[in-house]
């Protein structure tokens, strides 16, 4: 399903899933250079929360969740990434397009996403 929102996200695919964890493999591009990495997905779906780490690819670290909460007749997505590159002098020089990547692909997620639950929405998702 990513890749129908999020245009950059090549593939992703389920490695393996033991009750609530899954091992993905992510494969994407940014500024049409590869970044892959394999992470491990732990989903509480009573919580609406998904927790990822990654464990193996591109990043030092990745880790991060996704949950859906209510609030005051609301729904709200909340996201939250804990990443880094790990390699000093690559960071300096995509640090803040990849930041901005990971940005814009989370908001044309989250239009797509409501488009989709909703196609007659016209507002659109505020980071």
């Amino acid at each position: 399903a990513y890749p129908a929102f999020m245009p950059n996200v090549r593939l992703v695919e389920i490695l393996s899933q033991v009750g609530t964890r899954r091992v993905t493999r992510w494969d994407t591009e940014l500024e049409e250079a590869p970044i892959c990495w394999t992470e491990e997905d732990v989903i509480d779906r009573a919580g609406m929360r998904i927790t990822f780490d990654a464990i193996e690819g591109a990043f030092e670290t990745f880790r991060g969740f996704w949950a859906v909460e209510e609030r005051d007749d609301h729904v709200f997505v909340v996201c939250e990434i804990d990443y880094s590159i790990g390699i000093a002098v690559i960071e300096e020089m995509v640090g803040d397009v990849l930041e901005a990547k990971l940005v814009e692909n989370l908001e044309v997620m989250l239009d797509g996403l409501v488009g989709s639950l909703n196609p007659d929405a016209t507002e659109s998702v505020d980071p």
